[in-house]
């Protein structure tokens, strides 16, 4: 009932509020996006995503439509019935195949809307810090001991609920969904509009704080990562200290969370039952490798030879996951497509326009993703493997448009105030 809440309360937003006020529809999606994926529980974003992909198929917009991954969902639907069983969470994981690709055609959409207009760019580096804000103030609350919004993680990570978690089920998609929104957020960080450079900065500078708290040294790790390498690409023509002084800041907001995350390594050094987890999966791989055991089937499967996988928790590296239950073809077919919009990026970053700013961006993630993936299974996870393939998307976008509305950079300085 929620849910529909929800989604009837952000359908009206878009048909209203851009009538009523100046606010960009594209602005408008983006806050209803980003809200149900990056706060709001799992259930919500998926019939708001069912929602707005009809507006999006109604656009007539062409050429948006994700088709390099037609082959994954082709050849998922043939496992499904022919190889993997059939099963109700079969079908469940190939549902979720389903709603990665409409995320990214999601991201795609209204990255053209917003390179159309401007305008509204300001608004979306104000909604990612108003997100990071009060994702900020909840684990703060968490870390002085309040009691709210608890992890509901209690066999996964036995660690979970001594670390603050935000709005979310578990401390490590917290720190996920953040690196997601900073990614976004970086391009703006060169807008030509000051008050959007502004909010982008203080996005950026204000997630190492949550991050912190949760204490995911995987996350913390990435988000330095993505950091430096944002600016190792930055032109060279900028004074070095201007260049690296976003991760300089990280850096030195890190110091305060240094005596954490020395305790969680001395309590535990290999990261708990890791390499437990990851014998059982390598050792039982090969008997399914080119076709996997079913999406969503890891536990089911790989619990019949590991009481603890039997207990719920799956190996911890996403990229062997997916290989295990999607097997080598689905897998392949998953991830390749991920990497398309990297190789053009590495061709527009020298250019003089904004796809050079988000082909940086879109480099920039490639080292955090695989930090984040070969540390951990939570890419994979709900919400944060839906945000991860409408971020993805949206820069795909983004990187190879030709022609952008510059409308906006010609637009005089306005006082925050009136931002609105």
């Amino acid at each position: 009932m929620a849910a529909l809440v929800f989604v009837v309360g952000a359908l009206v937003i878009l048909a209203v509020v851009p009538l009523l006020t100046r606010i960009p529809r594209p602005a408008a999606m983006m806050f209803v996006v980003l809200v149900s994926l990056a706060m709001l529980p799992y259930g919500v974003y998926v019939p708001l995503l069912f929602a707005l992909v009809l507006i999006v198929a109604l656009s007539g917009r062409r050429g948006i439509f994700p088709l390099r991954f037609l082959p994954l969902l082709i050849v998922g639907l043939v496992q499904l019935m022919f190889a993997w069983g059939d099963t109700s969470e079969q079908r469940l994981g190939y549902l979720v195949l389903l709603y990665l690709v409409l995320s990214w055609w999601l991201g795609a959409y209204l990255a053209q809307l917003v390179a159309e207009d401007r305008r509204a760019e300001r608004l979306i580096a104000l909604i990612i810090l108003g997100i990071v804000s009060i994702e900020t103030f909840i684990t703060v609350l968490q870390w002085v001991g309040v009691d709210i919004f608890p992890s509901s993680v209690r066999n996964a990570e036995f660690a979970a609920a001594s670390r603050a978690n935000g709005t979310f089920a578990h401390p490590g998609t917290l720190g996920k969904a953040l690196i997601f929104l900073v990614v976004l957020v970086l391009p703006l960080t060169r807008s030509a509009d000051a008050v959007t450079r502004r909010f982008s900065f203080l996005a950026m500078g204000l997630a190492v704080v949550p991050i912190g708290i949760s204490e995911s040294r995987t996350n913390f790790l990435a988000y330095i990562v993505l950091a430096v390498t944002w600016a190792v690409l930055l032109p060279r023509g900028r004074k070095l200290g201007a260049r690296f002084f976003v991760p300089a800041t990280v850096i030195v907001v890190s110091l305060a969370f240094l005596d954490s995350f020395i305790a969680r390594f001395e309590a535990d050094p290999e990261g708990g039952a890791r390499g437990h987890l990851m014998e059982i999966a390598l050792a039982h791989m090969p008997e399914n490798l080119f076709l996997g055991v079913g999406a969503k089937s890891y536990v089911t499967y790989f619990g019949q030879y590991d009481p603890l996988t039997a207990e719920g928790w799956l190996v911890h590296n996403v990229f062997v996951l997916e290989t295990a239950e999607l097997g080598l073809i689905g897998a392949i077919l998953l991830f390749l497509p991920l990497l398309e919009p990297a190789v053009r990026a590495f061709r527009n970053v020298r250019r003089a326009d904004s796809r050079a700013d988000y082909s940086r961006s879109t480099i920039a993630m490639l080292p955090a993703i695989v930090v984040i993936g070969f540390g951990g299974w939570g890419l994979a996870n709900g919400e944060t493997f839906f945000l991860w393939f409408f971020v993805t998307g949206y820069l795909a976008q983004r990187v190879s448009l030709v022609q952008e509305d510059r409308s906006f950079e010609r637009r005089p300085r306005r006082r925050l105030g009136r931002v609105l």
